[in-house]
Parts: structure tokens; sequence; C-alpha cells
């Protein structure tokens, strides 16, 4: 039995520290280490240089824009001649001279008869003194009407703008007024002006030297009572500054008033009429309130003044 045991052992075969270390040595013997370096690298740099493109191509794309000449000339040829007809048609339109107004002797109002064409003016001229209460209106069944009066120093007593076929007010001066006539849409229409002026006193009007308001300290109103004498207006004149509100009211028990404003300039503010205005001044300066009756006629008033403190944002 010994004998047989030491025959097994004997062909087992013994595990040296050598063979233990064979498996760890194993990797040190792999076949890529054996390649050379100009093979590994040679394939890499063939395939990056083959897919940049050649730089040259990249100008090529400025050869597709046009020349400036082409989009600036074709224009010009085809718009040049409709603009002539317009300008024809304005120069066709253009008012023509104004007619003059003469009463007959003794008479103190008028009648016209006239036609206005498309688009078209008619003007009309007459003189009236200073003090003279004018009354304007004008009629016809085709279209509504519109009326401009203006002294030819060019002060305007009624605008076109203001909408209204008839005007009636006290003349400021001694001169030549013209009067406008248009229809408010332009269409073509038959009319008849009537106007008519009130006679000129036996005196000539009294213009008082105006008489200065001040307000008090710390105060932005001024009440005056006063009376007009017969046959003449009083006027006053105060300073304000551009960019504030002025507020004139006149009121009486005894007669229509009439009131108009303007500043030192010459710049009508308001023309002699309504009694009640307000407004923003234009200019840093005097500005002076004229206050007179129809005919001449006395009365007394009371003329309030306003103008509030300018608020500063």
């Amino acid at each position: 039995m010994k004998v047989l045991l030491l025959l097994l052992l004997a062909s087992v075969p013994a595990c040296s520290p050598l063979q233990t270390q064979l498996p760890t040595l194993a990797p040190q013997t792999i076949a890529p280490t054996n390649v050379s370096p100009t093979q590994a690298v040679s394939p890499v740099t063939a395939i990056a240089t083959a897919t940049i493109p050649p730089p040259a191509t990249v100008t090529t794309a400025t050869a597709t824009i046009p020349p400036a000449a082409t989009i600036t000339t074709a224009p010009s040829t085809t718009r040049a001649q409709p603009t002539a007809q317009p300008t024809q048609v304005a120069q066709s339109n253009a008012p023509a001279s104004p007619r003059r107004i003469r009463f007959q002797p003794g008479a103190s109002a008028a009648t016209v008869q006239g036609t206005l064409a498309i688009n078209a003016m008619n003007s009309f001229v007459l003189r009236a003194f200073a003090g003279q209460t004018m009354t304007v209106s004008v009629y016809s069944n085709q279209a509504h009407m519109l009326l401009q009066i203006a002294g030819t120093d060019g002060n305007p007593l009624k605008t076109f703008g203001a909408g209204s076929s008839s005007w009636s007010g006290i003349l400021p001066t001694t001169q030549d007024y013209s009067i406008g006539i248009i229809t408010e849409n332009g269409a073509p229409a038959t009319y008849t002006l009537h106007v008519s002026i009130s006679p000129l006193a036996t005196a000539t009007p009294i213009i008082s030297q105006p008489k200065r308001i001040q307000f008090a300290p710390g105060a932005i109103s001024a009440t005056i009572r006063s009376a007009v004498a017969p046959n003449a207006m009083d006027r006053y004149v105060l300073r304000a500054l551009a960019g504030q509100t002025m507020i004139v009211n006149v009121s009486s028990y005894e007669l229509q008033m009439y009131l108009a404003i303007h500043g030192a300039d010459g710049t009508v503010l308001k023309a002699a009429g309504a009694v009640n205005w307000s407004g923003r001044l234009p200019t840093t300066q005097d500005y002076y309130l004229t206050i007179s009756t129809p005919d001449g006629a006395p009365a007394s008033y009371t003329l309030q003044v306003t103008i509030p403190q300018v608020t500063i944002q």
C-alpha cells in the first residue's frame, strides 16, 4: 500500500515558482508591440488631409452679385411722366383775381351771385373802416359753403377751418378785407354772397390808451369793472410768458360785448366777437385786450383775466 501511494505522488508534476508567474507575463508578448511607428501613423494623416476643401473655391461666390446700375435705372424711367398731369390740374384751379364789392350810394349791404368750378375758390375784396361791424354769409342749395375773411395786413378774422358759412364782427383796422369762398368737398356750385357793413358813427371811434393789468402778489387772476363810453373802445395790456394759458371773460347786463386779443408783435389770438377766450400763449410778450359794443353804444362790463401758474413736471 505504501508503495502504491509513493508511485502516485511521483507521477503528479510539481509546480515551481516560475510556472505561477507565467500568466502575468503573457501581456508583454502582445503582437501589436511589433508594429513599426511609420506603419501606424501614415494611414491616419492621409485621411485627415484628404477631407480639407481647397480654399480657392470659396471666392467664386462674388461672381453672382448683380451690378448696381441695373437696379437704380429702371424706376426713374417709369415714374417721370405721371407727375405731369397733377401739376396741370393744380394750375387750372388757381383762384381768380379778387372781385371788388362796391355798395350802391346810401346802401350798407350788397348781394353777389357766383359760380364755383370743381376744387376752385372765388375771392372778393371790399374796403371798410375800423369800428364798423361787418356781416358776411354765403348760401348754396347744391353744396355746403365755407368762408375765409382776412385783412390785407395778413390778420385773419375767420378761416375755412372754422367750418361756417357766415361771420359777423367788428373790424379792427381801416383797410381792404378779402373774402374767400369754397365748397366743403370741392364740388361745383352756384351761390349767393351777402355782405353788410353797419354805417360808420358820426364820430371816429375813440380808442383809449391801454391800461396795464397787474396781478396782486401771489394771485393768478384780476377782475376789472368799468364802462365803455359812447362810440369808444377800451384797451388793456398785460405781460405773459410763452407756454402759459390765458383765460379772458367779459360780461355785461346791458348790451352784447365784443372782445379782441392780439400780441404786441401783431399776432391775432382772437378777432372781435365772442366775449370768452382761452388759449396757450405762443410768445413771451405784452398782450392787448380790446373791449367794445355794437354800434358804439355805451355799456358797463366786468373783465376777468386768469393766468394759472405753469406746472413744472
